[in-house]
């Protein structure tokens, strides 16, 4: 999801160059910039927003073994949009109930997310609160809104105002001829940086919550990770097979593949027989660096170190 903001923080560059071209050319010809720049500003808002919902799904189907971590709001939602509802029909009900069996609720919920994004046209605080509470059960992200201490309600009608400010540039009103300055341009971007921020961290969090509660918890704990480790850095070369793993003992034959999980990354997967030494796994045996005691591994074996985990060195676990 951070790419959303990096894109969006990326792009708000374009405003930057917009208004110090203003500043070096003749006022009488500065108008049409910052009509350019909030026109702009808006839109890169919006696509943020856009950007920002679709990939939170992307990431809760990713990670989500099954659909029951989700909001039932949200669940009940993507039903009613998904089933068809006349069974005068009994083959496309049929069809419209069983495609979320297994794994088919993450196409329906990818396809519900996507039909709202596509018909999101005006990010105003309205139609933001809306979206985030139709597919993450978030019931008013505006509350996570702050901005050089002004409270949220402050911040929802700061935002407000720009969006009706872009409404009147596109329909050519042109009453409104004192906020285009650049002054009050660059404070409107800052803004919106900072409510961008503010959102992005609320939707990761929340999306996290959701996704950590399926996930499979692994800690380095155990004595038999330990053992593979000390035999494979006193091996002596890069190579590490199955039969040698096997010698070590039954629960290191059938754990060591968790070794391969980034977090850790201490063996790497050549094929079903071999596997690689890594130099970090030397590097850690000799306790030159430390890793996270306890990963998740979520459904599509995406691994993250556990939040609050302490990072340990190799004698830590002896």
């Amino acid at each position: 999801m951070i790419r959303s903001l990096n894109n969006f923080q990326t792009n708000l560059k374009d405003i930057t160059v917009l208004l110090d071209l203003s500043s070096i050319i003749d006022s009488s010809k500065q108008r049409p910039i910052f009509r350019s720049s909030v026109v702009l500003l808006v839109a890169l808002w919006e696509q943020f927003i856009e950007q920002l919902a679709e990939r939170s799904v992307t990431v809760l189907t990713d990670r989500l073994r099954d659909s029951t971590p989700l909001p039932d709001n949200v669940k009940q939602k993507i039903a009613l949009v998904s089933v068809i509802e006349k069974r005068n029909n009994p083959q496309k009900f049929s069809e419209s109930v069983w495609m979320f069996a297994d794994k088919g609720w993450k196409i329906a919920y990818i396809n519900y997310c996507e039909n709202l994004t596509s018909n999101f046209h005006t990010a105003s605080p309205k139609n933001v609160r809306e979206l985030f509470m139709k597919i993450l059960g978030i019931r008013d992200i505006t509350k996570s809104w702050n901005y050089l201490g002004l409270p949220p309600s402050t911040c929802v009608e700061k935002l407000d105002d720009l969006v009706s400010l872009r409404h009147d540039i596109a329909h050519g009103a042109n009453e409104r001829y004192n906020v285009l300055e650049e002054h009050k341009i660059r404070e409107q971007t800052n803004f919106i940086t900072s409510i961008a921020q503010n959102t992005y961290k609320i939707v990761f969090n929340h999306t996290a919550d959701l996704s950590f509660t399926q996930a499979l918890e692994y800690s380095l704990a155990p004595s038999y990770f330990s053992a593979i480790i000390e035999f494979a850095a006193r091996k002596g070369d890069k190579i590490l097979t199955l039969k040698e793993i096997k010698k070590i003992g039954s629960s290191a034959q059938g754990n060591h593949n968790k070794l391969c999980y980034e977090p850790w990354a201490l063996l790497e997967k050549i094929d079903q027989s071999t596997r690689r030494i890594p130099d970090r796994l030397i590097q850690f045996f000799k306790n030159e660096i430390s890793l996270p005691l306890e990963i998740l591994v979520f459904d599509n074996k995406e691994a993250i170190a556990k939040p609050g985990t302490r990072e340990v060195l190799f004698s830590e676990l002896q």
